[in-house]
């Protein structure tokens, strides 16, 4: 992965703590969606077999956590370029 230089005051910190900032929140609003269900969705998971539902299911929890790490690792870089001085 390449790297680079910032320095605190720097367009490229700022930007990029921008950047960081809508993704974070970007993920806030839609890291659980995958396990919410509308109508159409449960008519559809409804004319399936258990094990295509728990297939289902699954699939969605993996999501769900997947997007939950990636929340995590965003907020804790967030945390590390507010401490670059």
């Amino acid at each position: 992965m390449a790297s680079i230089q910032v320095s605190p005051n720097s367009s490229r910190l700022k930007a990029l703590k921008f950047a960081l900032e809508m993704n974070i929140d970007m993920l806030n609003d839609m890291a659980t969606d995958p396990m919410w269900y509308n109508p159409t969705d449960l008519r559809m998971l409804a004319g399936k077999s258990d094990e295509e539902i728990r297939t289902t299911m699954h699939k969605n929890c993996n999501e769900v956590y997947e997007n939950i790490d990636r929340l995590i690792a965003l907020q804790f870089l967030h945390a590390e370029l507010n401490e670059i001085k």
